[in-house]
């Protein structure tokens, strides 16, 4: 309810669907299935699936309350490090690229009539968990992909301060993402 008083005001909803230790690479790549973003994951199982559902549930509750809408949605997404840890679920920039882009095509293919528009955090240079190489995939393919997409706007986030762990971003981090993604 809280929410919804809030956003009414500032006609801003938002959706929150953050799931930790996961891949965009497709789990017949070798990612334990349930835990990537790949929409080629089963329907009932994949996160990709769950962000739909969680998005359009989201817009039925705005309908419900019959709060405006724009017909933008606005995704903020944070690049996990996981795919940058192994070079064989990042064989090369390209097809990192393409996993990127099959995210965004069947996003906008499950949001019909809508206008999708997304902020892609970059890859963290730091985490020392990471495959040079394969980190190095996963940054030069979000370049990629955000020069490719006139409705993707790539962040660096290598001047974001970390936790002591070297993985997660620490709280000024944390807060100037959100200022970032809420536009």
């Amino acid at each position: 309810r809280r929410q919804v008083a809030a956003t009414t005001q500032r006609r801003a909803r938002i959706l929150k669907f953050a799931k930790g230790s996961t891949y965009l690479t497709p789990s017949a790549s070798g990612v334990a299935a349930g835990v990537s973003w790949h929409p080629d994951e089963l329907p009932g199982l994949g996160l990709f699936w769950g962000l739909v559902a969680h998005i359009q549930r989201g817009l039925q509750e705005m309908l419900m309350h019959g709060i405006g809408f724009s017909g933008t949605v606005r995704l903020a997404f944070l690049i996990g490090l996981n795919d940058g840890v192994n070079v064989s679920y990042t064989t090369s920039a390209a097809v990192y690229q393409g996993y990127l882009q099959d995210f965004l095509d069947e996003l906008e293919a499950q949001l019909p009539g809508l206008t999708l528009t997304m902020t892609l955090f970059r890859a963290h240079a730091a985490d020392p968990a990471s495959n040079a190489t394969a980190i190095g995939h996963v940054r030069t393919a979000s370049d990629a992909f955000g020069a490719a997409n006139s409705n993707v706007t790539t962040v660096s986030t290598d001047g974001y301060g970390l936790e002591p762990d070297g993985v997660h971003y620490d709280a000024a981090a944390s807060k100037a993402i959100g200022i970032t993604a809420h536009g």
